[in-house]
């Protein structure tokens, strides 16, 4: 399988947003919408996928059922080192943010 950097990974992200954006623009101008208004449609969609591949997400497996649940965290983090507390019930999930300069504790609230 040939290997992408993380500069045509980002390309191919930019090309998803710019794709969207213009379908939200072309599915305006058929729906009747005016220019200020489906500009702002596609600029809106463009800024949620271009939000959705770059904010931070965490991956838990289960390694049983082979299925992964997905977390969101609080705010932009730039995710260097993690710490996994096993010693406390539900486990502990401790993420050094360095441009933020602080400590994210993330914690399944589900079990």
């Amino acid at each position: 399988m040939l290997e992408m950097s993380r500069r045509h990974w980002v390309r191919l992200r930019n090309l998803a947003a710019v794709v969207a954006g213009g379908a939200t623009l072309g599915a305006a101008f058929a729906a009747g919408a005016t220019w200020p208004i489906a500009v702002s449609g596609g600029w809106a969609v463009a800024a949620i996928v271009i939000g959705l591949a770059v904010w931070p997400r965490i991956l838990r497996m289960d390694p049983r059922s082979g299925s992964a649940l997905e977390y969101l965290l609080p705010r932009q983090t730039n995710v260097r080192r993690v710490f996994v507390d096993d010693s406390t019930t539900p486990v502990t999930f401790w993420v050094g943010s360095n441009h933020g300069a602080s400590i994210v504790r993330l914690q399944p609230l589900d079990e």
